[in-house]
């Protein structure tokens, strides 16, 4: 099992003092993870050896460039448990996946006429909730939203008793990007595709920090972005089932989409994935999700998971030796929890986020303050305006937890 300071090393932002000469402590990976040295230098190798446009060179570099593309493909197919790298089609990021998907549907509007329900939980990203509500608009269809329990889960329940005849789809975070917990989703999945209702998974807060299988989720959709595992901005992953495939209407055209082009001809478009791409995609993120897929797979996420529940553990050992006045977590820190648990966790206090999240910034901390692109749940919840978020990652050890409790404590925090 790999040491916290082997991984570290990887890291080089972590490993340069920055003001009054101390290490920077970054706990917001739940927003964007940090690059391992590994994903950096396949950039570099890429732009100075190989960078060119793919599917229109015949040279060499052009053919090393596709070539780099296509493995990524392949290995992202195999990273999620795809039958085919066919299934796999790159976005920018997980809201573009959802809003595909999303503009797909709306072009076919004839899927509404008997069926006009769609079902989201509570505690959506905005990502997952605003596409929905204009594809509401748009088609007359109705939301329906579900609940958790008092434990912070999708209420499973409350899911079955609101599903019907007419749900059309539903979607759904595996990991809630503000409570951080597991949603076992399998049994919502499962039952959805016995009824004929498309899923829609959005995976992003779960492929850094556990092993994804579409095959045994069963899901018709999934997403995920790059950026979160520690790939470049601007590289997304969508999911495709196979019944989906020759169904979901591409709706980015242009470029590298067609085989067959003629005025007063009709179009013949490509076959998935490609006719999912149009134009010039983003082939030096598609090299960065390689080199971070290869890093996870090095480093294995059965240890990684392990190291997680340990750090899980730590926090909550350091919280309560540490007393931080008005401090509430949500939800709160029960080991129960931290088995089901990623490392996201949301706090407040007697102060205003923004000032907590100030205030540890002279010491070099950075957390997330606000909404928490979330606010649905933040206000209609948790019925507050403001609240901040510790996340951490295979890149912090438990000094940089010891050392956000006790800047936390400072000056009455």
């Amino acid at each position: 099992m790999f040491t916290l300071k082997f991984i570290k090393q990887h890291f080089p932002i972590f490993n340069i003092k920055q003001s009054e000469n101390k290490y920077f402590i970054y706990l917001d990976s739940a927003a964007t993870s940090h690059k391992p040295k590994i994903v950096i230098d396949s950039l570099s190798i890429f732009f100075k050896k190989y960078y060119s446009n793919i599917n229109r060179g015949l040279y060499k570099i052009s053919g090393v460039s596709n070539s780099i593309y296509e493995k990524a493909r392949s290995l992202t197919s195999t990273f999620v448990g795809s039958l085919s790298s066919k299934n796999i089609v790159f976005t920018e990021n997980s809201t573009s996946s959802l809003n595909t998907v999303q503009r797909s549907f709306m072009l076919e509007k004839k899927l509404f006429q008997k069926k006009k329900r769609i079902m989201l939980s509570v505690y959506e990203h905005h990502s997952n909730i605003i596409p929905w509500k204009i594809l509401s608009l748009n088609t007359g269809s109705k939301l329906v939203y579900v609940g958790t329990t008092s434990t912070g889960f999708i209420n499973f329940k409350c899911f079955v008793a609101k599903l019907d005849r007419r749900t059309f789809l539903a979607s759904l975070s595996s990991c809630s990007n503000t409570l951080g917990l597991l949603n076992k989703l399998k049994k919502i999945t499962s039952l959805l595709a016995k009824i004929n209702v498309i899923s829609v998974i959005d995976g992003s807060q779960e492929v850094l920090h556990g092993k994804v299988s579409v095959r045994s989720l069963n899901c018709d959709f999934y997403t995920f972005s790059g950026h979160k595992m520690m790939s470049p901005c601007g590289i997304g992953v969508l999911y495709i089932k196979n019944k989906w495939l020759g169904y979901v209407m591409p709706t980015k055209l242009g470029g590298g989409v067609t085989f067959n082009l003629k005025l007063n001809q009709k179009v013949v478009l490509k076959t998935p994935p490609y006719v999912f791409e149009g134009g010039t995609p983003n082939i030096n993120g598609a090299c960065g999700l390689l080199a971070s897929i290869n890093y996870l797979n090095f480093l294995g996420y059965k240890p990684l998971r392990l190291q997680t529940i340990k750090m899980h553990f730590f926090f909550k050992k350091s919280i309560l030796n540490v007393y931080v006045k008005d401090l509430v977590f949500i939800p709160k820190l029960s080991s129960n929890y931290l088995f089901h648990k990623n490392p996201v966790f949301l706090f407040i206090n007697n102060k205003h986020s923004h000032d907590v999240s100030h205030h540890l910034n002279l010491f070099n901390l950075a957390i997330r303050s606000g909404f928490q692109c979330n606010q649905p749940l933040i206000e209609g919840g948790l019925k507050t305006h403001t609240v901040s978020r510790a996340s951490y990652c295979m890149y912090n050890c438990f000094r940089c937890i010891r050392g956000f409790i006790l800047n936390l404590k400072r000056n009455n925090f």
